[in-house]
């Protein structure tokens, strides 16, 4: 034979999680209002229901304001890809501009016009480079390691 409190220990998880259809929650409720032992048993995993609820919230708000960490490989991967490219495009260039300047049938006015886009390009690539390497120096995660 079942008693009340075998019927509330079964329905008790379902009560918290708000699964109980009809039948169950009026079963529920009526062995509440008789039972003080069940009534504090139950309030106490409500709590404890609403204060995990609440924490995984709010733990869940902050992961959502912190950017996910690299891989330790993966920031030197990047750098040489970039050093790679980089290198790259400065020998293509020096090659391009080194047969633009030598070839006389270019007019002046060309190769003054590609030797200005060449300066203008390099000094945005040295300042993107600094910003870079002065972002790359601090560590948003130092508070939390320490």
């Amino acid at each position: 034979m079942t008693t009340d409190h075998q019927i509330f220990e079964h329905l008790l998880m379902k009560a918290i999680d708000q699964q109980l259809n009809a039948e169950e929650r009026q079963r529920f409720e009526a062995h509440l209002v008789t039972c003080r032992t069940c009534q504090e048993e139950y309030q106490d995993f409500k709590a404890i229901k609403d204060r995990t609820d609440t924490l995984s919230q709010r733990i869940m708000q902050d992961a959502a304001g912190i950017p996910p960490r690299e891989r330790p490989g993966a920031r030197r991967l990047v750098t040489l890809a970039t050093l790679s490219i980089v290198a790259g495009l400065l020998f293509l260039i020096a090659f391009a501009g080194y047969h633009l300047a030598l070839d006389p049938q270019t007019p002046l006015l060309v190769k003054s016009a590609a030797a200005l886009v060449t300066a203008g390009g390099l000094a945005l690539a040295s300042h993107a480079f600094y910003q870079r390497a002065r972002a790359h120096r601090t560590d948003p995660y130092q508070e939390i390691d320490q």
